[in-house]
């Protein structure tokens, strides 16, 4: 856990917080199967293939009806007579099969973490930041959550950069704010008179050229602070004041102080979305969002993605933009290389195959030649005309594929 604090001044030793941070069956009912074989004597043909289940096989014709079978030779006879024609088949029902039920969903694949975030507030480690004017929902009068997105490059020299803070730089008379700290470590401080101020800094660095979520709570109705380094709580400190210290007139700052000092510089790096809300929203253990966007409780919401000239815009109710000053921008941060999606849902699991279509009644086979008389050998009697195809029957309807899994 990280340690407590508890300071007259920000200069060098003010902490900084941190981080803004598809199966078909076959494609015909086997195209009626193969042909019946001849049969002997007319055997019969193969009525229509079933279709497949999956995606539904075309509906095709019935196999031929076997040929009737040669008329034996007469002795010295009479040629046999040629065999009737089989009676063409029936065709089959052209009901289809019953299609087969919905595969089930697949599940969504987990998003990445960090998210990819290629718009931010990019700051030099000068005098870039960004400036928010006063507004009197700044001056909170209980619960408190200050988070954002945040990367380092490097981290400050002397005295802790502001993440988001509202507290007067010139003066330094405090209020609340996340902070940098010289060392890499962030910070969430609280004054309740301006001077003296209660804070929790991480037990760790913050990770260079890495978005980072960080978020500082202050509870009063618990009576602590908290501070969460990627929605794990990393800090915790009792306190016993209800609300912070109101320094009107003082701005909201991202990235630096309004009006900073040759000795005050601003975080070299970027936030990614910044929020400022009027309750303690986390408690334990969480999922950071991105963006973060504004509820009821939100007096401050900067989505820091819009690449304007010379204002971040403000998604809260308040609608307070900050304006972009000392060579601060909206850009790419450092981080930044195109960012892949969500992995893959599983796949849903294939649909029930459908029923296949009633396959079209057998040809009848043709009657066989009457043998010839005896005497010279009759010439052999014709074959049957095999029977008429059946219609084969329709394919049963595919199975719809399970629908495909949400992206992360």
């Amino acid at each position: 856990m990280g340690r407590t604090y508890v300071h007259r001044s920000l200069a060098a030793s003010s902490l900084c917080c941190v981080l803004i941070l598809a199966c078909s069956g076959s494609d015909s009912g086997a195209d009626g199967a193969a042909p019946g074989p001849s049969g002997a004597g007319g055997a019969t043909g193969l009525g229509g293939g079933l279709a497949s289940g999956g995606l539904g096989g075309k509906p095709v014709g019935g196999g031929a009806g076997g040929a009737g079978g040669a008329a034996k030779a007469g002795a010295g006879g009479i040629a046999g007579k040629s065999g009737t024609a089989g009676a063409g088949a029936n065709a089959g029902s052209s009901a289809a099969g019953a299609a087969g039920s919905g595969g089930a969903a697949g599940k969504g694949g987990t998003a990445p973490y960090p998210p990819p975030i290629c718009a931010a507030l990019v700051l030099d480690g000068k005098e870039a930041r960004a400036v928010a004017p006063w507004i009197a929902p700044y001056d909170v009068a209980g619960a408190l959550t200050v988070e954002a997105w945040v990367e380092p490059l490097s981290f400050p020299v002397g005295a802790a950069a502001p993440i988001v803070a509202h507290w007067d730089g010139a003066t330094d008379t405090a209020s609340y704010g996340l902070f940098l700290q010289p060392g890499g470590k962030a910070a969430f401080f609280v004054s309740s008179n301006g001077a003296a101020t209660s804070g929790v800094s991480s037990a760790k660095p913050l990770k260079t050229g890495v978005m980072q979520h960080v978020a500082g709570v202050f509870d009063p109705s618990a009576k602590a602070l908290r501070l969460f380094v990627d929605g794990a709580l990393d800090a915790t400190l009792p306190v016993t004041f209800k609300a912070p210290m109101a320094v009107v007139g003082a701005a909201l700052t991202l990235g630096n102080f309004a009006s900073p000092t040759a000795a005050q510089q601003s975080l070299f790096g970027a936030i990614a979305s910044a929020r400022v809300a009027s309750t303690a929203r986390y408690t334990a253990a969480f999922v950071p969002a991105y963006p973060l966007s504004a509820d009821p409780s939100t007096f401050a919401a900067f989505a820091l993605d819009a690449e304007l000239s010379t204002k971040a815009l403000d998604g809260s109710s308040s609608s307070n933009a900050a304006q972009l000053m000392g060579g601060a921008k909206i850009g790419k941060p450092a981080s930044c290389s195109g960012g892949g999606g969500g992995a893959a849902g599983a796949a849903g699991h294939a649909g029930a195959s459908g029923g296949a279509g009633v396959g079209g009644a057998a040809g009848k086979a043709g009657s066989a030649g009457a043998s010839g008389g005896g005497g010279a050998s009759g010439g052999g009697g014709a074959s049957g005309g095999g029977g008429a195809s059946g219609g084969g029957g329709a394919s049963g309807g595919g199975g719809s594929s399970g629908s495909a899994g949400k992206g992360g």
